[in-house]
């Protein structure tokens, strides 16, 4: 069984994942989210491309957070908003609405970008700490993977076999990762190790 800091470590790389999953699965949609809400191509880019103005803040600014309250903490807030993205893109109907919650998501993203390996070198016993601040990377690339995946199951759909745009489906890893993160938190607090 793998240790303790392990465990945490890997789920912690989850962010890695939903880093990749976030920033590529909405090209599957661009075709779908220009028919919906009739946006002209600059619209529809922008419609893409609004949860990078979210990870670009949430970068810049994640350090903080992070140093005052610490990585675990912070973290947890972080997944709480990729849960609240997720949720947001997936209910909405309006279109600025979407880019709000696209943007919170991207704030999510960029913040876990910078704190999720930190925090993996931070608990990550010395002999394992290359290969698990590794492991977030690896995330990356498999959300990215997985995204095209999903992509691919749903292109054959057309826009209008789903009554969904891009947010129904695009941010379906949102939710679950963000609750593998906040029952590490109950796991974290029922261990004795960690006492």
């Amino acid at each position: 069984m793998l240790s303790y800091p392990v465990r945490i470590a890997l789920i912690a790389a989850l962010g890695g994942f939903l880093f990749g999953f976030e920033t590529v699965v909405i090209s599957g949609a661009e075709q779908t989210l220009e028919k919906v809400w009739h946006l002209s191509k600059w619209w529809q880019g922008f419609t893409v491309s609004s949860s990078l103005f979210g990870t670009i803040i949430g970068s810049l600014v994640a350090g903080f957070p992070a140093q005052w309250y610490g990585r675990k903490k912070t973290l947890q807030i972080v997944s709480i908003f990729f849960i609240v993205a997720a949720v947001g893109c997936a209910s909405v109907s309006a279109w600025s609405l979407f880019i709000f919650f696209r943007i919170i998501g991207g704030l999510a993203v960029g913040a876990s970008s910078v704190i999720a390996p930190m925090y993996i070198s931070e608990i990550a016993p010395a002999e394992l700490r290359g290969r698990l601040a590794g492991s977030f990377q690896l995330n990356i690339v498999a959300g990215i993977f997985i995204a095209y995946l999903t992509n691919f199951g749903f292109s054959g759909l057309g826009p209008d076999a789903l009554a969904l745009d891009a947010g129904r489906y695009d941010d379906t890893c949102g939710p679950v990762c963000g609750i593998i993160v906040q029952d590490t938190r109950e796991s974290a607090l029922a261990d004795p190790e960690q006492q």
